[in-house]
């Protein structure tokens, strides 16, 4: 299982790339990664939801947690792929998002202890 996401990561960078023409698209770009999360967030919540019960959401925030980070560790991948292709304004929208998002996380988790 392990091995498959490094295999996932290079196959949805690739395609990322393949697909980005001469003038990108920021916007559709930056809208894109930022709807995946909480679709992801929201099925794993509905289908622990739907197949558990409601003492088995816990679990679902920390599964939440995981999918947070993978999402930002592929962030952070094409960020770097993206600049190695000197496509710098979608790098640096997506290296906004990582900024943002880890920011929001360390006030999260700030409030929480």
């Amino acid at each position: 299982m392990i091995i498959l996401i490094p295999i996932i990561y290079f196959l949805l960078i690739k395609l990322t790339i393949r697909k980005a023409g001469d003038t990108p698209n920021i916007t559709k770009h930056v809208l894109i990664r930022i709807l995946i999360l909480p679709i992801l967030i929201g099925v794993s919540f509905l289908g622990i939801y739907l197949m558990g019960s409601r003492s088995d959401l816990i679990g679902a925030f920390y599964l939440s947690v995981y999918i947070l980070g993978a999402w930002l560790v592929y962030l952070i991948v094409e960020t770097i792929a993206l600049y190695a292709v000197k496509m710098r304004s979608i790098a640096s929208a997506n290296f906004i998002i990582v900024l943002i998002t880890l920011f929001i996380s360390v006030l999260v988790a700030i409030q929480m202890a």
